[in-house]
């Protein structure tokens, strides 16, 4: 279907639709016509092409500074969907570009029609173009010039040469090649993308740079690429996953779409933010990695694009089900698991869980959602009241590759991405005579805070160690050693329930008659939880502190624990 409106160049008469549609009708064919590019100059106005341009025996041609009606909405409105439509099926496309001369081709790189945002279709779309410079000469077409157009523009050779469909290559790469790019109006940013990236939406003049997030939310309704969420520039007070600008895409030429053969869940904006499902793995307290099927080949070390593995952050709120993106110590993603931390395919599976979330597009107010995070625990009353003159010490066993002891902050914590599945430490204290003998301190995958303690009642003195998974004589039974070990996998707890002494809420616990020496407190990732073990005398919290180096961490305190004094011993 031709253009709206078309001008005659014998005639120098418009030709409107109902004309040229007879016209097709009668001819049985579809008529031909050349597009006129548009140009920038300095002054921001634009002009009309030099009549020396040879016709090719053409009989009409369509450019947007008299062929459009700027002034009635609706056809502004139409024209924009339809463009990139009418230049595919132009004959050719004349490019003039003002600043170049043929006799110095670098004068190329330099040229302003390489920074207009309605160019880049221009460019793309027509099967041919034809540049000339600024005394018309020929320049040659995009073929015989693709390979000095794609290091100015970046853009794919095979998308220039006519050898890759735009199909081929992912959401993120083509908007990385209008990055940069600027228009008379902000809004035109994106409007000028809308056949580059296969979808339409109405014109609102006036929205700024609220157009490009709604060009964003138009491609996920009908593409399921990932890479629209692999740009960088994420701000603290806008931690969505949609990019807030054109800009933050610049980097991403080179991202590609990876194959997940169980196929990717649908997401889609919600009045909650984009709801999705993605695994995620524990990064550090708060904090997920969050899978995306992309990967950028810059970046990677991977030369099969299938074996790359990219993720970013996303950080839990209050709600439960509500995340919003952020920085890790200035890092935005993570676009090869296996240079830093060596992770392969089959190890990220066992470490994440596919989970379904709302991420938060709205603006952020204040930054709680950007504070510091410890992984881990700090040891407060009850654990380290040091004392020079007695040896007891406390043991740090079978801990995960990764975990630190920070001596001041007096902190556990392990560090940002290292592997973490059910265990961050065993303190074994069984040598300092206390009514607890073992510590587990774990979290689970919702980061609810958890310690296991295990009295000297639980066993006998001269009982292997309950929590360390010892292969000694065990005199506890096997049926008890399958209900941790479910618990260390995560699975419901309803195997054997009276096993444990279970504590969450409640500010009064009671032991039972199975096995009353050993406990299991589960804290809320949000309230934490402060318990008086009955029989024991001992109460137990754990609460959210800053320490002093500024980092928010869990605080394991006990009180009324006979034999106080510990030293901290890495075995």
């Amino acid at each position: 279907m031709a253009p709206l409106r078309l001008l005659d160049v014998n005639t120098m008469q418009f030709a409107d639709g109902n004309y040229l549609a007879e016209k097709e009708r009668q001819s049985k064919k579809v008529i031909p016509y050349a597009i006129l590019s548009h140009r920038w100059l300095a002054e921001e106005d634009e002009v009309q092409f030099d009549g020396r341009i040879e016709k090719r025996g053409l009989e009409f041609v369509w450019l947007d500074t008299c062929c459009i009606d700027k002034g009635n909405p609706a056809e502004l409105q139409e024209s924009i969907n339809s463009m990139y439509r009418w230049y595919q099926e132009a004959a050719v496309c004349y490019a003039y570009l003002k600043d170049t001369e043929a006799t110095f081709p670098s004068s190329m790189e330099d040229d302003e029609w390489f920074t207009r945002g309605w160019t880049l279709q221009e460019l793309i779309a027509p099967r041919r173009v034809e540049f000339y410079d600024t005394n018309w000469q020929v320049l040659g077409d995009k073929h015989c010039l693709k390979d000095r157009i794609s290091a100015i523009t970046k853009i794919d050779i095979a998308i220039l040469g006519g050898a890759k469909s735009l199909d081929e290559c992912s959401v993120a790469a083509r908007l990385s090649w209008a990055s940069g790019r600027r228009t008379g109006k902000i809004e035109d940013r994106a409007y000028s993308l809308l056949g580059l990236l296969g979808v339409n939406m109405p014109m609102l003049y006036g929205e700024g740079e609220k157009s490009f997030i709604r060009l964003q939310e138009e491609i996920i309704k009908t593409s399921d690429d990932h890479s629209i969420f692999a740009w960088k520039g994420v701000k603290d007070e806008h931690p969505g996953l949609l990019a807030e600008s054109l800009d933050n895409f610049q980097n991403c030429g080179s991202v590609k779409c990876t194959y997940f053969r169980k196929g990717k869940s649908a997401f889609f904006m919600t009045n909650r933010g984009i709801s999705i499902t993605l695994n995620l793995m524990q990064w550090t307290l708060d904090t997920y990695l969050a899978r995306i099927h992309c990967v950028d080949l810059a970046d990677s070390q991977e030369k099969n694009i299938q074996d790359g593995m990219t993720g970013l952050f996303l950080r839990r709120l209050d709600e439960d089900d509500q995340y919003v993106r952020i920085k890790i110590n200035g890092q935005e993603l993570v676009h090869d698991l296996r240079a830093p931390l060596n992770w392969t395919e089959a190890r990220f599976n066992r470490y994440s869980r596919e989970v379904p979330i709302f991420v938060r597009q709205a603006k952020m107010i204040g930054h709680q959602h950007t504070e510091e995070r410890a992984f881990g625990f700090r040891l407060g009353d009850g654990l380290l009241e040091n004392d020079a003159e007695t040896e007891k010490m406390f043991r740090v066993v079978g801990s995960p590759k990764g975990l630190l002891w920070n001596e001041a902050e007096k902190t556990l914590t392990l560090q940002p991405g290292f592997p973490y599945l059910d265990v961050l430490a065993y303190l074994d204290i069984s040598k300092q005579g206390k009514k607890v003998r073992e510590i587990k301190l774990c979290f689970d995958f919702d980061f609810n805070p958890i310690a296991l303690l295990a009295e000297s009642s639980a066993t006998g003195a001269k009982d292997p160690l309950l929590l360390t998974y010892s292969t000694g004589d065990d005199v506890y039974s096997e049926q008890e050693r399958q209900r941790w070990l479910s618990f260390a996998e995560r699975l419901p707890h309803d195997s054997h329930p009276q096993a444990w002494n279970t504590v969450n809420n409640q500010s009064v616990a009671s032991k039972n008659s199975i096995r009353s020496g050993l406990w299991q407190l589960r804290g809320d990732r949000i309230e934490g939880l402060d318990v008086f073990l009955g029989g024991t005398e001992i109460r137990v919290s754990m609460k959210m502190v800053v320490t002093e180096f500024g980092r928010k961490c869990w605080e394991l305190r006990f009180k009324n624990m006979p034999g106080s004094s510990l030293k901290k011993l890495f075995a």
